[in-house]
């Protein structure tokens, strides 16, 4: 198994802006998600915040090593997250899979 992606420095930075727009963009795209929010609520009051990253060496249906982008979705006047957005890409930082979860 190819752990080079552990041994060198993982630049946080740019893939949390990688996920914050891949993220933006689905959101942006999909008004239909409007109904997946609490009432009087828009993607527009959704912030983004980072949550995690992680890197994935074995899973039973995502091609390893992958890395794993979270962010979390809240609204301010929210105690808690109201979901989640993930998105995977490999090694070679190509597109694997993305989440986009409500709670």
């Amino acid at each position: 198994m190819d752990i080079k992606c552990l041994k060198d420095d993982i630049n946080t930075d740019s893939y949390f802006k990688l996920a914050y727009r891949c993220c933006k963009q689905l959101l942006d795209a999909n008004s239909d998600l409007n109904n997946e929010l609490p009432e009087n609520k828009t993607v527009n009051d959704i912030l983004i915040t980072n949550k995690s990253i992680s890197v994935i060496l074995v899973h039973k249906s995502i091609k390893c090593p992958s890395i794993e982008v979270c962010l979390d979705l809240v609204i301010d006047d929210y105690p808690l997250s109201i979901g989640y957005y993930r998105l995977i890409i490999d090694n070679k930082d190509e597109f694997v899979d993305e989440y986009l979860v409500f709670n």
